[in-house]
């Protein structure tokens, strides 16, 4: 399983069109042992004729999602579950997917996780250009309820997202290590963590993208995606994305130091 990394830089407040632009761009290749086939001429792994729920025509009328979901099918072919049979774990995220609906960022997320999921990494072929289309249509979307509330001046005071897709206005509490001291840059070493008034935490083993993170901070935070192929009981490795309003930061990290199964 992957983490997306946090995102580097100011947030610039792109329109939808531009952001779905750039992850065009970011579709070729961009290493060495990457999947080099285009994806993007065929359909989904299933027939568009056939599509009968709001989640499998929005990815019929989306080339890119078309393109993950049949991605993430070819790697779903050779995968093995680790903690749960394959055909549970693909259940559950088919389940998630169905709550997506129409909201392609919450589709792009949920399948993305689940292409990482499937994939096996020592073939070392992996596409990345799906993370960042995921990114790209999530940061969108964030920006976007950022922007309605800051012209109506809502109170960032939502409770925390419950379901995929689900986005809240809320305020950084604090930001420490990972160990519960005062983060600063003498102590950049030991990580971060991130804890929001909603009561939803981030963990991270960096300090990159991340510096500029301050307690008051208004952020945009909604839920990416859910792990699936975990023990019984484990439910480590939500992954958020968040978008600090103040600091004109993003990122995307999980709850936890590490992912269901993990130490």
């Amino acid at each position: 399983m992957t983490m997306w990394m946090p995102m580097r830089g100011a947030i610039r407040l792109l329109p939808l069109a531009a952001l779905v632009l750039a992850s065009l761009v970011w579709a070729a290749p961009v290493q060495a042992g990457e999947a080099t086939a285009d994806p993007f001429r065929a359909g989904p792994s299933f027939d568009c004729a056939r599509a009968a729920t709001p989640d499998e025509r929005a990815i019929c009328a989306d080339p890119l999602l078309s393109a993950i979901d049949r991605t993430a099918a070819e790697a779903y072919g050779t995968y093995q579950g680790e903690f749960l049979h394959r055909d549970e774990v693909a259940r559950r995220f088919l389940s998630d997917r169905a709550l997506c609906g129409e909201d392609r960022a919450c589709l792009a997320g949920v399948m993305s996780r689940a292409y990482t999921t499937y994939l096996d990494v020592m073939e070392g072929k992996v596409a990345r250009w799906i993370d960042r289309y995921a990114e790209a249509l999530v940061a969108a979307k964030a920006q976007g309820l950022a922007e309605d509330a800051l012209r109506s001046r809502s109170a960032w005071l939502q409770r925390a997202p419950q379901v995929v897709g689900q986005c809240a206005l809320t305020r950084i509490a604090e930001v420490t290590t990972r160990f519960g001291a005062p983060a600063s840059w003498e102590n950049e070493s030991e990580g971060t963590a991130i804890r929001y008034e909603n009561e939803i935490w981030q963990v991270s083993y960096d300090r990159v993208g991340l510096d500029e993170a301050q307690a008051g901070h208004r952020v945009v935070l909604c839920l990416v995606s859910r792990p699936h192929d975990c023990p019984e009981g484990d439910t480590r490795g939500v992954l958020y994305y968040t978008l600090d309003v103040d600091a004109r930061r993003d990122w995307v990290l999980g709850d936890s130091q590490h992912f269901c199964g993990g130490a």
